[in-house]
């Protein structure tokens, strides 16, 4: 509290109580067991016996290190040597605040010691957790392992506590409400608070404990065991910043901790204890962090659920008998505050910081000697496994890991960008540690490459090639992979969170910088707009779309685009852009001119929550169609955006909905995959029905020839023509493969729309091949792993390369006139990782693919007949960076772009939509982000 003339601070003592609903929903007050009414938590909130046990942690925290080691001193006069952090979450900061209190006590600090600093983050940029409020792809990532709803053990547990199991959940699943880690929790916490707090027996049973617990750690931590992309996403930036902190510490700059938390208003002057490096940290987290860290580090194998007041001790040791030679302090330099404003520091930032170990120096590398790290899970040594090798540990003890390989698992985990190839095919742009690298296809060549701003490469989240849509769809048409139309200039996007830069290939340079473009969301997606010169950013939660002119350095604004994936279209040739908004209770269609975004035409669409629009490829028809909670609807619309005609399916016909929806490339025919298995082709005017396939698991059809996939004595791979009826195995045989386990996932037209591809998310191992104009099945492949995704040849029409969710660079290739289909494999120096597999165009007979992960890719041509041809690229430069890229000093131009003038910002923007301010944008703002300027610059 503050007196009226703002002098001073006091504190206010007082008493809460919480009030709640009643009979009759009459106010009343909660009440614990024995009627006390102010001694009540709220719901995740720190009890009496959490503060005990919390405490008593933070007492063997001084045992150890004060008085056993020595290593903290008895006494402290500030606590500037002391990193201390928590969560957003009440509970972790009192957990903190508990267990410095039993570390340091009153009487162990001086009568001047001043407030200790407790750094804190808002909720979006926390990674003290796994953080999928903020990240859609590790949400969806999450749910995929959240699926295991049935199984004996949960029908065991479903006969011992569903009774008690709200109204409409009445059965307990993963991911039922509460969740069954909910209901663990609920458990543990009655047993740790007494007999009083307790729930019926039924919920105690030793045997269905076992298995909640069982469960409940598959669901939370297997993704990290299994999945790269899950700990990159997870956990990678918490593992990345306390390897930063000890790079730090070994290097002796200020990113030990020491800027963020010693002085006051971050002027570090001696006797606040600036002149002293962080020694001790500590960070109240939550129980999926602590085994997030030691599943990712694969240090948690067959490890139960943490129980309360668990922790992870990192710590860092030097070895005093390595010397390292002619090793040079951190010159002092200026040190940006979190809000910009520059202060002076006794301590520079470090120049190591969070570079990849293959970009540090030799004297860099030198600093990393003679330090190990050991990690004690509650007070019990862990042992790391890839510092079990020789060079990787101390001498003599495999639990003290060299810090050096520590760095090395930290690069691991942190997220990059795959690398993708130019939409001719002829590019391909990777980002390699802190460059973009733009080679040739053809002989892997570097072509550009282009510097990146320190730890740019780890936040990076955009990577796009702009794709011209004339282009495009003339090579559709013509099924010529080879044209070379000027319209499709070669320019690049990446964008992280912050900052947003095109790169112009053509001619060697930066384009452009959007910087601070959405003020007060994160970015949810980076696109070019329909010219090279426009870029699309979408906000995150639907807040707004911003359509930049690159040439004019402004900015168009829609108010609340749907979230959906096919939220808008591009007209071909004219350029109009269909846009779905949702302003309120209705969604909207906007048709907007192209250059200038005008609204031409506003149209209130007659669905309940629409997921996508397309404009045919003639452009003279518009589709939307409705959610699968809505049932089978779509609406053809003309190309202003009138209704034309609507296709449903009768009330009384059980049907779940539409999933996906593709044009033919001729633009007669409409196929909608729904989430019962079945393909449907539509004629384009009359919106009837012609054909109907249907994904039976069950094959027995004379004119289909199956191909089932095998593995030979040496594990190579190969199809063998199966014989009728062949089964395909359900999604229940793919434990990591049920998210959204029911429908027609994947549905592509070949070139010519001769052929459809489709995928069934109940048998996610098997591709289906029709024949629309026959209405014959073609040909059906199995796997022995779901089909992640496909894509027809741009040239060959009959040609399609599939890739399957397995762990070896190996890709499946299916064309009609072979004798049977062809598997691939490249060579990889690491094969592991989420692999993304693409065409490439060639201008000669042989057909090209391209198969990469975050780290590193590969080309793999066959001929036309099939046979593979080795491929004579640089290896060197295809999995990482060769001798010559050392030494070439790449791109002499100055890419400095020229910056816009400093008064042109974000109110210069005309809004477009029909939406208006009603205090939403200021709640968002106010929670998540601080309001930034947007600014281009070319």
């Amino acid at each position: 509290m503050t007196n009226t003339d703002w002098s001073s601070w006091k504190d206010l003592q007082w008493r809460r109580r919480i009030e709640t609903f009643g009979d009759d929903d009459r106010p009343v007050l909660a009440a614990g067991a024995e009627g006390k009414v102010d001694t009540v938590c709220q719901l995740g909130e720190l009890t009496d016996k959490g503060r005990e046990t919390t405490l008593a942690l933070g007492e063997r925290f001084r045992h150890l290190y004060v008085r056993q080691l020595g290593f903290m001193p008895k006494i402290i006069s500030n606590a500037d040597m002391i990193y201390l952090r928590a969560t957003p979450m009440q509970r972790a900061l009192d957990s903190v605040q508990q267990s410095f209190v039993g570390m340091y006590p009153l009487s162990t600090r001086t009568a001047s010691f001043p407030p200790p600093t407790i750094i804190t983050r808002t909720p979006a940029d926390e990674t003290l957790f796994p953080n999928e409020g903020n990240c859609r792809r590790f949400s969806q990532l999450s749910r995929a392992f959240a699926q295991r709803n049935e199984s004996k053990e949960m029908d065991y547990l479903n006969s011992l506590i569903s009774k008690w199991m709200p109204e409409g959940s009445r059965r307990v699943a993963v991911d039922s409400h509460p969740r069954l880690s909910g209901i663990m929790d609920t458990v543990n916490s009655t047993l740790a608070h007494g007999p009083k707090t307790r729930l019926p027996s039924a919920f105690y049973d030793m045997k269905g404990r076992e298995i909640i617990d069982k469960i409940g750690t598959e669901e939370w931590f297997s993704g990290y065991k299994e999945s790269e992309e899950y700990r990159k996403l997870g956990i990678g930036a918490l593992v990345g910043d306390i390897v930063t902190r000890m790079v730090g510490s070994a290097e002796g700059s200020g990113d030990d901790g020491l800027l963020e938390i010693a002085g006051v208003d971050g002027d570090l002057d001696k006797g606040r204890g600036a002149e002293n490096g962080v020694k001790f940290a500590m960070s109240g987290c939550h129980d999926t962090t602590l085994a997030a860290i030691l599943s990712s580090l694969g240090a948690f194998e067959g490890g139960k659920w943490p129980p309360y007041t668990s922790h992870v001790a990192v710590e860092l040791f030097k070895d005093e008998s390595v010397r390292v030679q002619d090793s040079k302090p951190v010159e002092p330099a200026p040190r940006r505050s979190f809000l910009g404003s520059s202060r002076k520091s006794t301590k520079a930032s470090s120049v190591m910081m969070r570079k990849p170990m293959q970009d540090l120096s030799e004297e860099e590398r030198a600093k990393l000697q003679g330090f190990y790290v050991r990690l004690r899970y509650n007070d019990h040594p862990v042992i790391v496994p890839g510092c079990r090798l020789p060079g990787k540990h101390l001498e003599g003890d495999e639990s003290f890991c060299t810090l050096s390989e520590l760095c090395d698992h930290a690069d691991e985990d942190v997220a990059t960008q795959p690398a993708v190839p130019s939409p001719d095919g002829l590019l391909i742009a990777a980002i390699d540690r802190s460059q973009l690298l733009i080679r040739s296809s053809k002989d892997a060549q570097i072509v550009q490459r282009y510097d990146l701003p320190s730890g740019f490469a780890t936040l990076c989240r955009f990577l796009r090639w702009y794709k011209a849509p004339e282009v495009l769809s003339m090579r559709r048409r013509a099924g010529d992979g080879t044209s070379q139309e000027t319209a499709n200039k070669d320019r690049l996007v990446l964008a992280d969170d912050n900052r947003i830069t095109v790169y112009d290939i053509e001619k060697s340079q930066v384009y452009a910088e959007i910087s601070g473009a959405t003020c007060l969301t994160k970015l949810a997606n980076v696109e070019f707009g329909r010219v090279p010169d426009e870029v699309m950013v979408f906000s995150d939660f639907g807040f707004k779309l911003q359509i930049w002119s690159l040439a004019i350095k402004r900015a168009v604004e829609v108010k609340d685009p749907k979230q959906v994936l096919s939220c808008y279209s591009y007209r071909p040739m004219t350029g109009h852009l269909a846009l779905l908004t949702r302003p309120g209770s209705h969604d909207i269609l906007l048709i907007m001119a192209p250059s200038s975004y005008e609204v031409l035409t506003t149209s209130e669409l007659a669905t309940v929550d629409a997921s996508g629009v397309k404009y045919s490829p003639d452009g003279n028809w518009l589709v939307t169609w409705d959610a699968a909670s809505a049932g089978c609807r779509l609406l053809l619309l003309t190309a202003d955006g009138h209704l034309f005609k609507t296709y449903s399916l009768p009330q009384d016909e059980p049907n779940l909905g539409i999933r996906c929806v593709e044009w033919s490339p001729d633009g007669e025919r409409l196929a909608i995959g729904d989430y019962e298995g079945r393909v449907t082709i539509l004629n384009k005017k009359t919106l009837i029905p012609r054909l109907t396939f249907v994904h039976q698991p069950t094959i027995d059809d004379p004119h289909v020839i199956v191909w089932q996939e095998e593995l030979g004595p040496s594990r190579t791979r190969g199809y063998a023509e199966a014989r009728q009826p062949a089964v395909s195995p359900s999604v229940d045989s793919f434990p990591t493969a049920k998210e959204g386990s029911h429908g027609i996932t994947i549905m592509e037209f070949n070139v010519d729309g001769s052929l459809l591809a489709s995928r069934d998310g109940a048998t996610p191992s098997t591709l289906r091949i029709y024949a629309p104009h026959s209405g014959q099945s073609v040909a059906a492949l199995i796997h022995h792993a779901p089909i992640k995704s496909i894509q027809w040849h741009p040239k060959f029409a009959d040609l399609v390369l599939i890739q399957c969710a397995i762990p070896e660079p190996t890709v499946y290739v299916w064309r009609a006139q072979w004798t049977a289909p062809e598997i691939f494999s490249l060579s990889f120096k690491a094969p592991f990782g989420q692999l993304k597999s693409s065409w490439l165009f060639s201008d000669d007979e042989c057909i090209r693919y391209m198969l990469g992960n975050t780290e590193q890719y590969a080309i793999g041509q066959f001929a036309p007949d099939g046979e593979e041809i080795p491929w004579q690229g640089n290896d060197e430069c295809l999995n990482g960076l060769g001798p010559e890229d050392m030494f070439d000093e790449g791109n002499s131009l100055d890419l400095s772009p020229i910056k816009m003038p400093e008064n042109a910002t974000s109110d210069d923007t005309p809004a477009l939509g029909l939406s208006t301010q009603l205090g939403y944008a200021s709640a968002i703002e106010d929670t998540f982000h601080y309001r930034r300027q947007s600014q281009a610059v070319t």
